[in-house]
């Protein structure tokens, strides 16, 4: 009897054990992962629209509408641009991506904060254009501000 009762306690606790753990409240409500859609604004350069999406091993890849830099009025340029995020306070990320072009590159350095509900981001950025040589071109400031997009639950085929 002592050796069932031993088995049925074993059995229990390894049943509970991760619904407990799935229970423990996660560190996420502000965490930086997910995907975001992201409003910029730069003087001298205008509205810059971007996906942003943050994966859990610390990658960045940045989805970017801009204005088109060769003076063609009203044109956008869509650009893909890829770096990395570290996270520096509870709510708190710095960011770095960088796309090189055979004229040149530009760097971004940024600083994202969370809400506390972890819907809303804003923060600030410092961007650098240069030459293919590595000669600086121009620099800037910018401020952004976005929201977390809801994560697709499931997608269903009706037949």
């Amino acid at each position: 009897m002592k050796l069932k009762s031993r088995l049925f306690a074993l059995a229990v606790m390894c049943v509970g054990t991760p619904a407990a753990l799935v229970a423990q409240p996660q560190d996420s409500a502000n965490d930086i992962v997910g995907t975001w859609s992201i409003v910029a604004l730069m003087p001298n350069v205008g509205e810059i629209s971007i996906v942003s999406i943050c994966t859990a091993d610390h990658k960045l890849m940045n989805i970017v509408q801009q204005p088109s830099q060769r003076g063609s009025r009203g044109k956008t340029s869509l650009n893909v641009m890829f770096g990395s995020w570290d996270k520096a306070a509870p709510g708190k990320f710095r960011l770095t991506f960088k796309k090189d072009t055979s004229d040149g590159s530009e760097l971004v350095n940024g600083v994202a904060n969370v809400s506390e509900l972890g819907r809303v981001v804003t923060g600030n950025a410092s961007v650098e254009f240069r030459d293919a040589a590595g000669k600086l071109l121009s620099s800037g400031e910018a401020t952004v501000r976005g929201n977390k997009l809801d994560e697709a639950r499931s997608l269903t085929a009706n037949q």
